[in-house]
């Protein structure tokens, strides 16, 4: 046969199955899709407050001292998840908590210099060079 006729009739097999996908999935679409609701809607009323439920209002002036204890909490929180990675990596390397310094936490992406390969990666292209 012709060589030509063979693309065409290939290439014309593949638009004609994806047309009928197309199609397919828009019958799905009519069939299981949302039913459009009423045209008669309620209006929204607004809620009534209530007494009980405190109302927002401008923000409250911070005190030094409360400043200085949101910043000890933040250091606490922080010595906890040095602690929790430490178990961690603990528990994992089978090694004892004292085998080991955590130097430095990072989030992630913070020293990758705009990389997005993996460090095994970046240590192969900088050893060819």
């Amino acid at each position: 046969m012709n060589k030509w006729l063979i693309m065409f009739a290939g290439i014309g097999t593949v638009f004609v199955a994806l047309i009928s996908i197309i199609a397919i999935i828009q019958v799905f679409h009519l069939i299981f899709g949302k039913r459009p609701e009423s045209k008669k809607q309620k209006p929204i009323q607004e809620p009534k407050p209530q007494s009980g439920i405190p109302q927002a209002g401008p923000a409250q002036a911070v005190s030094p001292k409360q400043a200085e204890q949101s910043a000890s909490a933040q250091a606490k929180s922080g010595n906890e998840l040095i602690a929790v990675i430490a178990a961690a990596i603990s528990a994992a390397s089978g090694l004892s908590a004292s085998a080991f310094r955590i130097a430095s936490i990072q989030p992630e992406g913070a020293g990758d210099l705009g990389f997005k390969t993996p460090v095994w990666g970046r240590i192969e292209r900088f050893n060819r060079q």
